[in-house]
């Protein structure tokens, strides 16, 4: 049985460059658009790397509301 996985890296919330509110909201819409359309949902979800700019309790409090949040609603709210 193959494993389904989403991996992905290096969000430097907290920096402008990376052009981050655009990025998740591109990625919680491709999740739910696969999921409503052909049924797939990762079994594993890897956040890794950076994933605030400089380390910051408000960049993780927005990794948390900008992308973990739609993330798991895209994924009917099954992330842990």
């Amino acid at each position: 049985m193959p494993i389904r996985w989403l991996h992905l890296s290096d969000c430097h919330v907290g920096s402008q460059e990376y052009g981050a509110h655009k990025l998740f909201k591109e990625t919680a819409a491709f999740v739910r658009q696969r999921r409503e359309t052909t049924g797939w949902e990762p079994d594993l979800v890897f956040l890794t790397g950076d994933i605030a700019y400089s380390g910051q309790a408000d960049q993780y409090e927005q990794a948390k509301a900008e992308l973990l949040a739609p993330l798991d609603e895209a994924l009917g709210g099954t992330l842990t």
